[in-house]
């Protein structure tokens, strides 16, 4: 039986996790015969491009799941037609039994796997856990004091250059200054090694791109990346900063919801007993492109449903067993045999657009006369610290307006979420332009600034409303 698959959906296969792309003829996926036991299945035929179709995308507080709404999901060993899913319906995820079943034939294989991967657990976790200078063509880990330096260059001595070869040095610098004249001091571990280097460079997560070999070679090498990747990596590899006061901060990850980066390392944590990448739950707060990383909670339980969005994508078409059912982010999913009339429904459906952004962006540009104002994408921003921002997004989620003193005087403000094609970014909104806008108007922000990973318009800055009546 032939069935589609987005291209972002993450599978079980007997080498640990994949994406479809990543099948190959003898790969096995991991489906649920008609007994309802754990079986293998292999693929027996290349697969060919893909094609855009229409897909439901869930979003739950831990979760995120894309399938052909003309399938059922298996809740509680009941179906479900993935069509009538509602906002705020709880879902269930894989039932535990099969995880343990899963994580077990994994264990098995550990050995086997460690023979075809290129590098270690180690190596894995050191790759996870470092930046890179491309001008030295070296991998860098920052120390917080001279001891720890040195320490940890013995370390990666002893264990990655027996592995991997290349050379370690230890070097203290100064990495900034402020406008006082104070001098922070940098302890860096440099490690040059082609191998290494080559690997890590492979590796830019908010560009969506990771290297597969981390996560098809067995779920211990991949957890091994994992584990520093939330540990202290994801300050090297994502887009992130901390939110919160004094001793109650934590760090936010700005993980796009559509990326398949997202997609692997929210849905491996269901998997793995450490972390848990989280979703706030309240609608003023919530943010779909924002993660909280916190310590793992019993998840395998049901959730409920924050957000469905309606989109195309790629999806792939694979063959599995006439009445078997297929793990897909997670996600017990019944698929059926489609017709050719619902083949050509999915693929001419068109996403529903509020605005036309990419129609105000051009005329936007068109007026733009400076080659310093450019217009920039959400996807583009630096959500720790940014100034001068040129910005135009859609309205959604306005919280209240609220009165308050400032040292310019009294004014108002209040909170959004503002989006556009690439993601979604916190915005707070002072002046009598917070009294005016409304949710699906299209904003337009000038010499605004991000902080903390809020934008926020700026009093010497520009804004313009544009009404959906003016579109």
């Amino acid at each position: 039986m032939k069935i589609l698959i987005p291209e972002n959906c993450v599978l079980w296969t007997n080498k640990g996790m994949c994406f479809p792309k990543d099948l190959t003829y003898g790969t096995e996926i991991f489906t649920i015969d008609p007994e309802n036991k754990l079986v293998t299945t292999p693929v027996t035929d290349d697969l060919e491009e893909p094609e855009p179709m229409k897909v439901h995308t869930i979003l739950t507080k831990n979760n995120i799941c894309t399938m052909i709404p003309n399938y059922k999901i298996q809740i509680n060993k009941k179906l479900i037609d993935v069509a009538k899913i509602k906002k705020e319906e709880s879902i269930g995820f894989v039932d535990i039994t099969y995880v343990t079943e899963y994580k077990e034939f994994q264990n098995e294989h550990t050995s086997e796997y460690l023979d075809k991967s290129p590098f270690s657990v180690t190596g894995a976790s050191y790759l996870g856990s470092c930046g890179i200078k491309d001008s030295r063509e070296a991998a860098y880990f920052q120390m917080p004091d001279e001891e720890s330096m040195q320490k940890f260059a013995k370390d990666l001595q002893e264990k990655l250059v027996s592995e991997l070869g290349g050379s370690v040095s230890a070097t203290k610098g100064v990495t900034s200054q402020s406008k006082w004249g104070d001098k922070d001091a940098s302890y860096l571990v440099l490690y040059r090694s082609d191998k290494f280097y080559k690997y890590r460079k492979s590796i830019k997560l908010t560009e969506d791109k990771i290297l597969n070999s981390i996560y098809l070679n067995g779920i211990n090498i991949y957890f091994g990346f994992l584990r520093s990747l939330f540990t202290t990596g994801f300050t090297y590899h994502l887009n992130s900063f901390m939110r919160g006061i004094s001793d109650n901060k934590y760090p936010i990850l700005n993980l796009p919801w559509r990326s398949k980066v997202r997609k692997l390392l929210q849905n491996s944590c269901h998997l793995w007993d450490v972390f848990q990448l989280s979703t706030y739950e309240t609608k003023t707060q919530m943010n779909v492109d924002e993660v909280k990383i916190e310590k793992k909670e019993n998840i395998f339980s049901k959730s409920n449903v924050l957000e469905i969005k309606e989109h195309l994508m790629e999806c792939y078409e694979i063959e599995i067993p006439l009445g078997n059912k297929i793990i897909a982010d997670n996600i017990i999913l019944k698929p059926f045999e489609l017709t050719e009339d619902e083949i050509n429904e999915l693929g001419t459906f068109e996403e529903q657009v509020d605005f036309d952004l990419e129609k105000i962006r051009k005329k936007i540009t068109m007026a733009i006369t400076s080659d310093t104002n450019n217009l920039k994408m959400i996807n583009t921003l630096k959500i720790k610290k940014d100034f001068g921002l040129h910005v135009l997004g859609i309205i959604k989620n306005k919280g209240k307006v609220m009165e308050s003193s400032t040292r310019y005087g009294k004014t108002v403000s209040t909170t959004a979420i503002l989006s556009d094609e690439t993601g979604e970014i916190k915005i707070k909104i002072w002046g009598e332009i917070s009294d005016e806008i409304e949710n699906g108007d299209a904003l337009e922000l000038i010499r605004a600034y991000t902080k903390n990973g809020i934008l926020i318009n700026s009093k010497d800055g520009y804004e313009k409303i544009y009404k959906m009546e003016d579109n």
